[in-house]
């Protein structure tokens, strides 16, 4: 999980972060390696969970997750596990599961 997070920092619409992130100024790593509020970066919720912002982004990424997150991207539905796509589709309202694949079925025509 750390892993596919490190990824998820660099990852940036279709694009990848800089190979120092924390020298763009629109990135928030600055303020996670600072330690440091900016104003605009929340640094608790990653904070709580990696203590040690730089260790995470010395990690080495794992290819699978980072494959299925690359992917994910191009079919406009959100990764997770059923529980959590169970969970946004109740907060949002929208089916968000994969449905069954095909034409759906005709009617039958009532007489």
């Amino acid at each position: 999980m750390a892993r596919l997070a490190r990824e998820m920092l660099f990852v940036h619409g279709n694009r990848a972060e800089p190979a120092l992130p924390e020298m763009t100024a629109a990135s928030s790593t600055r303020a996670h390696l600072r330690g440091k509020d900016d104003g605009i970066t929340a640094l608790a919720p990653i904070r709580d969970r990696f203590p040690r912002f730089a260790d995470l982004l010395a990690a080495e990424p794992e290819a699978d997750l980072f494959v299925r997150l690359r992917a994910a991207e191009t079919i406009g539905r959100p990764l997770g596990d059923d529980r959590f796509l169970a969970r946004i589709e109740r907060r949002t309202g929208r089916l968000l599961k994969p449905g069954k694949r095909g034409p759906k079925p005709s009617a039958p025509e009532s007489s």
